[in-house]
C-alpha cells in the first residue's frame, strides 16, 4: 500500500468517527445533543490510536493543568512573607475554573456560602468542591475539565442554584479560554479530524479553516468539552481558567 493509499485510507476511517458536516458555518450547539459516554470516548480513542499508531509522537510533552496550578500556588507561598497589600496582589494569581456566570474571583470568594447546591444542581456532574489544597478557595466550587467538562446546560440550573448570586445571570458566560496545540492536533498534523468543532456545545466557538480547527476566543467559554473529546494520542487541546496571569480574559 502506498503513503497515498493509507492517507486515504485514514481520511475514510476519520469520516466514520463524525457526523456530516452541519449546514452553515457554525460548528456547535445542536438541538438534542447529548454528551458522550466516557465508555464511548474511550472507545474512539482506542480506533484512533490503532489506526495511526504509526505516526511519530511530538518531543515536547502535553500540557499537564495540575502541574500549572501547582506551579502557581507554589509563586503564590513564596510571596507570603512580603507586605499584606502583596500577600493579597500574589492571592489574585491562584486561580480555579470556575463554573458559568461566576462573579470575579475576590467578589466571588466573598458571596459564596460554600453550600454545594450548584454541585447537586448540575445534571452532568461538572462541578466539584474545591479540595484543601486550594486554600482560601476550599470547599467553593470549581470544575475540573480533566474529569468532566461543562456542557453548557442552556438553563444553567447552577446558577439557578446559587442562592448567594456567587454565580448570577448578570455575568457572561466565560470560564476561561480553549487553546489548540497545533503539534499535537491530528488535523494540523494532516490527518482528517473534526471532533472538537462537532462537538463544541458554542456555535461559532471552533470555526474550521483548510482543515484545521481554530478558535475564536470571543465566543470561547472555556468549557473544555472540546478537551474531553480529542481523540489525538496526546490531548491537542490547553484549556486555561479565567483570570490566569499571562493575560487570560
Amino acid at each position: 500500500m502506498t503513503d497515498d493509499d493509507d492517507k486515504t485510507t485514514r481520511r475514510e476511517f476519520f469520516r466514520g468517527l463524525v457526523p456530516d458536516e452541519p449546514d452553515g458555518d457554525d460548528h456547535g450547539w445542536q438541538p438534542g445533543f447529548q454528551p458522550k459516554t466516557e465508555q464511548e470516548i474511550e472507545q474512539n480513542r482506542r480506533q484512533v490510536r490503532e489506526q495511526i499508531g504509526d505516526i511519530e509522537q511530538p518531543e515536547d510533552k502535553p500540557f499537564d493543568a495540575l502541574n500549572y496550578l501547582e506551579q502557581l500556588a507554589a509563586e503564590d507561598e513564596d510571596q507570603e512573607d512580603e507586605e499584606p497589600s502583596q500577600q493579597s496582589d500574589a492571592k489574585q494569581t491562584f486561580v480555579v475554573h470556575r463554573p458559568p456566570r461566576a462573579l470575579a474571583e475576590q467578589q466571588f470568594l466573598d458571596a459564596c456560602t460554600r453550600c454545594g447546591d450548584c454541585v447537586d444542581a448540575c445534571p452532568h456532574d461538572a462541578i466539584e468542591l474545591a479540595s484543601p489544597r486550594f486554600r482560601d478557595a476550599e470547599g467553593t466550587p470549581r470544575i475540573d475539565p480533566s474529569k468532566v467538562p461543562c456542557y453548557m446546560c442552556e438553563d444553567t440550573p447552577c446558577v439557578d442554584a446559587c442562592e448567594p448570586d456567587a454565580l448570577s445571570a448578570d455575568v457572561g458566560l466565560s470560564m476561561g479560554d480553549a487553546e489548540i496545540h497545533e503539534p499535537h492536533c491530528l488535523a494540523h498534523r494532516g490527518e482528517f479530524c473534526t471532533t472538537c468543532s462537532e462537538h463544541c456545545p458554542m456555535p461559532g466557538a471552533i470555526k474550521i479553516r483548510d482543515g484545521k480547527p481554530a478558535i475564536r476566543s470571543a465566543a470561547c467559554t472555556g468549557c473544555a468539552v472540546c478537551f474531553h473529546v480529542c481523540p489525538a494520542p496526546i490531548n491537542a487541546v490547553r484549556i486555561y481558567p479565567q483570570g490566569r496571569p499571562d493575560g487570560g480574559r
